[in-house]
């Protein structure tokens, strides 16, 4: 049983592509055909599309791909401290990079309370994108046209 939602899908396509998902990416991967039924698998997926990877973050470092994530959730780069622990999860093996954004967005809406006041901060920037996110995917899939204008300009990167 899929426990997706729309909302967790609008947090990891601003995670990893920095924009609002695509109506019809949105039906496709809450339909049980996707055989995605978790954030996390979600996660692997959309971190494993071509679109990623060839954005000008999927072939940085691991630095830089992490400061990327926290840009495009709360409008910051990330801190020193938040930069270093999750680049040495990722290099540890601990955490993969298709899923750090599903941590920081799960650490964002649950701040401790050593990080309360940028968590909440974060929490409130993550929430505007969303926000916005879920308006303007409606407001693309409320016309025909406005739907044939959010495909990309080409399916292959040459």
């Amino acid at each position: 049983m899929s426990t997706l939602t729309a909302k967790q899908l609008q947090q990891q396509y601003i995670a990893y592509f920095g924009r609002p998902g695509d109506p019809a990416g949105i039906t496709y991967w809450l339909s049980s055909s996707s055989g995605v039924s978790t954030a996390r698998e979600f996660a692997d997926k959309i971190y494993a599309q071509d679109e990623y990877k060839t954005s000008t973050v999927g072939g940085k470092s691991v630095e830089a791909q992490v400061d990327s994530l926290y840009l495009n959730l709360f409008g910051r780069s990330a801190d020193a401290a938040g930069l270093l622990y999750w680049t040495a999860e990722i290099e540890k093996g601990n955490l993969s990079l298709s899923n750090v954004a599903t941590d920081l967005i799960w650490a964002a809406s649950n701040p401790t309370s050593s990080n309360t006041a940028q968590g909440a901060l974060d929490a409130s920037a993550l929430s505007n994108k969303v926000d916005a996110a879920i308006a303007y995917t409606a407001e693309v899939e409320a016309s025909a046209a406005a739907i044939l204008a959010y495909q990309p300009a080409a399916t292959s990167p040459f």
